[in-house]
């Protein structure tokens, strides 16, 4: 392969993964609240090569699929969020072992970014220092106050009690 060609094949890998990026955002932006936005942003702001979804439009392409087909960005796009980050959700964070072998195992499998995720942080020993070494993002509600409570909970009991 010469120099031009493979400029020519990059130019256009580049130019099909980054064809996927509003979908992305389209996706993962529909129904978040205006509070998590810029946290759910965060994950397509690392870039990267955008390999995946170039090639899912390259066979899409191949196999007859316009390549701004709707379904073909779609799936371009599905194919790169599912390769770019982890979401664990667990109710209660207390000794922190379940999240902690969680995070252990998804990082293990290959996971890039890990965000952690509970309604209670109770974070007994050490779990709060090990957690976040280990995740990329913690997020825990205020119901229980922690150091890392970043989602506060009295508006949607505010709302409750309104009803």
């Amino acid at each position: 392969m010469t120099n031009s060609t493979s400029d020519d094949v990059f130019t256009l890998m580049s130019r099909f993964g980054k064809s996927v990026e509003p979908e992305m955002q389209k996706f993962l932006l529909k129904g978040v609240h205006s509070e998590f936005q810029d946290l759910i942003m965060w994950q397509t702001d690392s870039g990267g090569k955008r390999l995946r979804p170039a090639l899912t439009i390259i066979f899409a392409q191949t196999f007859g699929a316009s390549i701004d087909a709707q379904e073909v960005l779609a799936a371009a796009a599905g194919i790169e969020l599912i390769h770019s980050y982890s979401l664990i959700l667990d109710d209660i964070i207390a000794s922190g072992k379940t999240m902690i072998q969680a995070v252990k195992k998804v990082k293990s499998e290959g996971a890039k970014k890990v965000i952690a995720a509970a309604t209670h942080g109770i974070f007994m020993k050490d779990s709060l220092i090990q957690l976040k070494e280990l995740t990329d993002y913690l997020v825990v509600t205020d119901s229980i106050s922690t150091p890392v409570s970043n989602v506060s909970v009295a508006p949607l009991i505010i709302e409750e009690l309104k009803k």
